[in-house]
């Protein structure tokens, strides 16, 4: 699956609002999810990662752990979605705030 579209509606839930960024697993979304009326962050897996099983466990291990935790400081998982014949990808919770790359380069202040 290329990335997604502005506008493009994710698995008949989710319509794509903006790319919040991306790394080496995956991209994130932002996304409002029109059953539950939120906004929220999609990840989800590159496309050159979905046939690498390690990939896909680490993913999972990671938002399993994350579901596990409750803290004000840690974003709220919501959702996994792991089907063999849907791509991999979870829903969180959307916290806005600064980057980590703008807290660490001194451009925006930190805020609890």
């Amino acid at each position: 699956m290329p990335k997604l579209k502005v506008g493009t509606l994710f698995q008949e839930r989710y319509l794509i609002t903006s790319e919040l960024g991306e790394g080496g697993m995956g991209l994130v979304y932002r996304a409002h999810q029109i059953d539950a009326d939120r906004d929220v962050a999609l990840k989800l897996i590159r496309n050159e990662q979905i046939q690498d099983q390690e990939t896909i466990d680490r993913f999972y291990r990671e938002f399993k752990l994350l579901s596990r935790l409750s803290h004000p400081n840690i974003m709220t998982v919501y959702g996994l979605a792991l089907q063999a014949d849907s791509l991999p990808y979870a829903i969180c919770e959307l916290v806005e705030g600064n980057t980590l790359e703008a807290i660490k380069s001194k451009e925006a202040p930190f805020a609890l």
